[in-house]
């Protein structure tokens, strides 16, 4: 099923814009005016997780028509994420759970993989060479999460050099094979 998610995007990017300028105001103005208190540090991270989970899910919905499928995921990303970071910003330091912080860098891993894989799924165009891309690439995001996720589980200790290796060719390869995406839309368009 396919859904019109425009008024859902700008929605979404508002309260994500909203949210990224009242961080940086608000920190700018304790940098110039005042001192760093807990509550304004939490205050702080708890409207750039916002912004950042708004933008996210703002990358994964896209603007105009997007399968129900691929918005139901980020929007579940986009909850889980909120769900299980913005308590541990506002509880005691003493309090927080290893297990607890491996699934926040889980959820934002997710959120950020799967933003750009819908951005790489709405980029490819009809033509083979442009699927073809856009599968390896997000072969390579899907790769690349997979692996940070691995790591983050088991705390790094399993970290071998090829591993880094591999981390950072997937990298350098989704980055580019995102940005091919958008040369072939933009010269499909032209």
């Amino acid at each position: 099923m396919v859904i019109d998610t425009k008024d859902l995007f700008r929605s979404f990017l508002w309260m994500g814009i909203g949210a990224i300028a009242i961080t940086a105001l608000w920190a700018v103005g304790i940098v110039l005016f005042g001192t760093f208190t807990e509550f304004q540090i939490k205050a702080i991270l708890t409207t750039f997780v916002l912004g950042f989970y708004c933008f996210t899910f703002v990358a994964t919905v896209g603007e105009g028509r997007v399968h129900t499928a691929l918005m139901g995921v980020g929007a579940l990303i986009t909850a889980w994420g909120l769900w299980l970071t913005l308590p541990l910003i506002w509880s005691p330091v003493s309090r927080y759970d290893d297990n607890v912080m491996k699934y926040v860098f889980t959820a934002v891993i997710l959120a950020v993989a799967t933003a750009l894989g819908s951005i790489n799924f709405r980029l490819a165009s009809k033509s083979v060479v442009s699927i073809g891309i856009m599968a390896i690439t997000n072969v390579l995001v899907a790769g690349v999460a997979a692996t940070f996720i691995w790591l983050v589980m088991r705390d790094f200790t399993e970290i071998s050099e090829n591993t880094v290796r591999f981390l950072i060719a997937g990298c350098i390869s989704g980055v580019a094979g995102t940005i091919i995406n958008l040369i072939f839309a933009k010269l499909k368009r032209a």
